[in-house]
This record gives C-alpha cells, sequence and structure tokens, in this order.
C-alpha cells in the first residue's frame, strides 16, 4: 500500500474552507448592496462618482420601517458631491452641533453665553433641534465609527420637511473638507 501524502488536506476541511470563503464573499457583497440602496433611497440617487465606502447603520428600534427609521451613515465624498447632495435637498448651514451622550443637538445660535474666559451661562431660551441617536438608557452603542466629535470645525447642515402634521423627516449632514468625508443622519418619524 501505497501512503498519500501526509502535508495535504483531507477533502472535507477543504470544502469547509471553500464554503467559509463563498458564505464571506456573500455577506460582504450583500451589505455593500444594502449599505448602496439606503444611500440612493434615503440621500441621492444616482449615487454621485466620488461617493465610495458607504458604512450605514440603523439606530432605532425596533428594526423595520412602518413608524420611522433612523440611520445614521458615514461616507468619503468630494466637495463638489457633497454639494450636490446639499443641493438636492434644500439643505442649510447651522452654526453649531453637540453630540454628548448619545444625544445630537444643533441649532443656529448656541445655547450658551460666553461670559468670563471659560465661563459659560445657559440663555433661557434658545432654539435647537436634538435627535437621540444612541440613548445611553438603552444601552446601544453606536457604531465604533460614528465619531463627529472628533473632527475640527466641520461644516454642519440641516434639512427638515413635514408633510402632515404627523409626519417628518430630519436629515443632518456633517461634512470634514480636509478629510473628504462626512456623516448623514436620516431621521423619520410617521406612519406611511
Amino acid at each position: 500500500m501505497h501512503n498519500k501524502n501526509k502535508h495535504t488536506l483531507p477533502n472535507r476541511y477543504i470544502n469547509i474552507i471553500v464554503s467559509v470563503l463563498i458564505i464571506s464573499t456573500c455577506f460582504i457583497v450583500l451589505k455593500c448592496t444594502h449599505e448602496s440602496r439606503l444611500f440612493k433611497k434615503y440621500v441621492c440617487n444616482p449615487i454621485p462618482k466620488s461617493v465610495r465606502n458607504i458604512r450605514a447603520h440603523e439606530s432605532s428600534w425596533p428594526s423595520w420601517d412602518i413608524f420611522g427609521h433612523k440611520y445614521v451613515m458615514h461616507f468619503k465624498a468630494s466637495k463638489s458631491d457633497v454639494e450636490l447632495i446639499l443641493t438636492s435637498k434644500r439643505f442649510k448651514e447651522v452654526e453649531w452641533f453637540k453630540y454628548e451622550n448619545g444625544l445630537l443637538t444643533w441649532g443656529d445660535t448656541p445655547p450658551w453665553e460666553k461670559k468670563n474666559e471659560g465661563e459659560y451661562v445657559a440663555k433661557p431660551h434658545w432654539e435647537a433641534e436634538s435627535l437621540g441617536l444612541y440613548p445611553q438608557y438603552k444601552r446601544r452603542p453606536g457604531p465604533v465609527w460614528f465619531k463627529p466629535n472628533d473632527w475640527d470645525s466641520p461644516k454642519v447642515y440641516s434639512f427638515e420637511e413635514r408633510t402632515v402634521s404627523y409626519q417628518k423627516q430630519i436629515q443632518i449632514l456633517i461634512y470634514n473638507e480636509d478629510l473628504d468625508e462626512a456623516y448623514l443622519v436620516d431621521y423619520y418619524e410617521g406612519y406611511r
């Protein structure tokens, strides 16, 4: 009897390795397709040429789209393509934003006033919007890539549309021109 080479893998191991590679490839393709579809549906269709590396995360619960949704997206894009996205929905630039403890807040005037160096006083009345993306009490942390506070002086834009009294859509686009990167938060509330 002739012995087979001891360094070859049996067929069943080869089949397992090939199966894992095929399943992994399918998962990656489906994930990229899903994120591109979300971008086309909620941001801009067709996707501008420079937009790439789209990541998306649904921050709402439950994960069905009957009463509303919250998506957080991250993507690379040139300044001209970000301007294309901004003009597609009448975005307006906002003066300030803050992301803290899972709450995104933005507005035209900050809710504080500088009193002395390093000392701030809250204003009694101020116009601002807030959106709970990853509230701490729900213990659902956001994706590790969502770090808008890490950017130095990004441009922030908002879009809000109320179709009827019980439906509204809000989009916040945070853009870092130096990195050609953007975050987009898409929030929809109401029954479809």
